[in-house]
């Protein structure tokens, strides 16, 4: 007895001072540098950073390069668990970190081309120009910020050392946050389900925008099969949903600004409270960054080097979602005597076909055969020949569009002319942005190629086999919705339906006319009730 306790006396210390070793080697030594000099490879010059009381990290740079550095550099720092998390989804490799968990996500991203497509845009689009050194200097400064220190937690629980950051990769995970925000290919599931299960009549008092379904002879839903592509795709975003908090349908963003004449200072006033999914850490990173060309303050988000809500010296900017759509699912219809040649109006034409290897991490690889029509991917199940298959037309899965490079121009607009060119550059997603600048300018302006449809079209998955679902272009420059200093001087967006009748998945606009209740005709307006405004707890409806 005594030498049993004798040697438990000896062994307790011993297992304390190696669990304290293992807490501070796991958890402790892996947190942030942040005091003391550097010398790391990448910037030309001296990059300071500074985080004040808050938290918050400023970057003070030579150029707007070493500033990117700098911004990847952070990134890498404090959300290097996040960003290897983001770029396996966007890459459908979760599997390889995680084991089956991941197939969902896997099998679906792999589908849509996301990482694929972003390769192709970065050997392509991108052989030169600004935006190139941006995202070569960002990749290099979270690479620097990687080797700095040991791998966070996760990733040390994991057994896992991530592979260095490439500009793709922030390709692919912008592209993933636009999916976040382009969802309308899911409502069109929704509604194809309810019209198949519920009939023309009882979908149509569901959902008005179905009126005119009972009189459309001839429609893709009723093909034998659809059913079963469309309840497979339902089960793929639904699983991949639950590893993927990124859907659009769980936020709801506000953003206003006031003109001059309404506020105490004289000068606008802009506020914006994006709601994404609630993660943790926070999809948002903020960050000031200044250097000779300009100076920016806002929000950033880890894989990208840019601020996506905030302003520079001379615009501010905030961002909503529209919820106009830019996504329509197709109807394919395959060669029964050769599954890979898919019927275009009337013609068989070659499909392209990409052999997917998912690794597994403790099982087995699985292998997905991804098509590729003229349209888009094949993103449901199903296989050619058996059962029709559902294709997604998306501009951002077209590798020959410049992604990211309007947001380099949105972060360097001086006014409303550039403000309107930035926006009017990029793809997708579908956004509403608000604007405000210091020379007394209110305004906001719809993002994304909106596409040209025939009356009737983007409400429900069309038949790719005939011409009249295909798009006609895209709306011009001018025909976007816009408005700049409107009459009241009040700028309101809330995901309201949005004039114009453009098919899409606007929320009710009870946040939008509570945000007017507020503002009303007041001419007093200050900072701290906007502030108020945001933390506004009532709502209409109830």
């Amino acid at each position: 007895m005594g030498a049993l306790m004798i040697g438990l006396a000896i062994a307790l210390p011993a297992l304390v001072a190696a669990a304290g070793v293992a807490y501070w080697a796991i958890f402790r030594r892996p947190l942030p540098r942040v005091s003391g000099r550097l010398a790391v490879e990448g910037p030309r010059a001296e990059v300071e950073v500074v985080r004040d009381a808050a938290g918050v990290a400023h970057v003070v740079a030579a150029s707007e390069p070493d500033a990117a550095f700098g911004v990847g550099f952070l990134h890498g720092q404090e959300r290097l668990w996040q960003m290897e998390l983001m770029r396996r989804i966007a890459a459908g490799r979760l599997s390889e970190l995680v084991g089956e968990r991941g197939l969902p996500v896997d099998r679906l991203m792999r589908r849509l081309g996301l990482h694929r497509v972003s390769e192709a845009e970065w050997h392509v689009t991108h052989a030169a120009g600004d935006l190139r050194g941006l995202l070569l200097a960002y990749a290099a400064g979270v690479n620097a910020a990687a080797q700095d220190r040991p791998p966070p937690a996760e990733l040390a629980i994991l057994r896992h050392r991530p592979a260095p950051w490439t500009p793709e990769d922030s390709l692919a995970v912008g592209r993933l946050l636009g999916l976040s925000q382009a969802r309308s290919w899911e409502a069109q599931l929704v509604r194809a389900r309810l019209l198949k299960a519920a009939g023309a009549e009882v979908a149509a008092e569901v959902d008005a925008t179905l009126a005119g379904a009972a009189g459309r002879g001839g429609s893709p839903l009723a093909a034998d099969g659809v059913e079963a592509a469309l309840a497979g795709l339902v089960a793929d975003l639904a699983a991949a949903d639950e590893i993927m908090p990124l859907s659009a349908w769980t936020a709801a963003s506000n953003s206003w600004a006031v003109a001059g004449a309404r506020t105490a200072s004289g000068r606008p006033l802009l506020a914006n409270d994006p709601h994404s999914a609630l993660t943790m850490p926070s999809l948002w990173y903020q960050v000031h960054l200044a250097h000779p060309d300009g100076e920016l303050s806002g929000m950033s988000v880890c894989g990208l080097p840019f601020v996506l809500l905030g302003h520079n010296r001379d615009i501010a900017w905030g961002l909503t979602n529209s919820c106009l759509s830019i996504q329509d699912l197709y109807v394919e219809r395959f060669n029964p005597h050769n599954p890979l040649q898919f019927d275009d109006a009337g013609t068989w034409q070659d499909a392209v076909r990409f052999r997917e290897v998912i690794r597994v991490r403790g099982g087995r690889a699985v292998t997905e055969d991804v098509l590729v029509t003229r349209r888009g991917p094949i993103v449901s199940p199903a296989v050619p020949g058996r059962q029709p298959p559902l294709s997604l037309r998306w501009v951002a899965l077209d590798s020959e569009v410049d992604s990211l490079g309007w947001l380099m121009r949105l972060n360097r607009a001086t006014g409303w002319p550039a403000f309107r060119a930035a926006v009017a550059s990029c793809p997708s997603p579908a956004l509403a942005l608000t604007y405000a600048d210091t020379a007394g300018n209110v305004g906001w302006r719809v993002s994304g190629f909106i596409p040209r449809r025939r009356p009737g079209r983007g409400w429900l998955p069309s038949a790719g086999w005939e011409p009249g679902g295909e798009w006609e272009g895209f709306l011009s420059m001018d025909e976007v919705p816009e408005a700049f200093n409107p009459p009241g001087g009040l700028v309101i967006r809330a995901n309201q339906p949005i004039p114009g009748g453009l098919p899409g998945e606007p929320l009710p606009a009870d946040r939008a006319e509570r945000i007017a209740e507020l503002l009303a005709e007041r001419r007093d307006l200050t900072v701290e009730d906007m502030v108020a405004m945001q933390a506004d707890v009532v709502s209409g409806p109830a």
